[in-house]
């Protein structure tokens, strides 16, 4: 794998929120600076069961889709 792959696994959740909102994020590689652009990564989540996710103008709602007795 890529040094420049293994770093973009590394971005924390604010650099991926400047990411997306700025279409573009500096990061260090090899006592580098670089900037790393929105269309050179692929960003998407992982589903968690039971949980419905929808991101949208800075915003995250999660809603606990599981049914219970009451809800059936």
């Amino acid at each position: 794998m890529s040094i420049v792959a293994q770093r973009i696994k590394t971005l924390n959740p604010e650099q991926i929120k400047t990411l997306e909102e700025k279409k573009s994020v500096s990061i260090q590689l090899n006592e580098k600076n670089i900037t790393l652009e929105l269309a050179d990564v692929e960003i998407y989540f992982k589903d968690i069961q039971g949980w419905q996710v929808a991101q949208g103008h800075g915003l995250s709602v999660a809603l606990d889709v599981t049914l219970n007795d009451t809800l059936i």
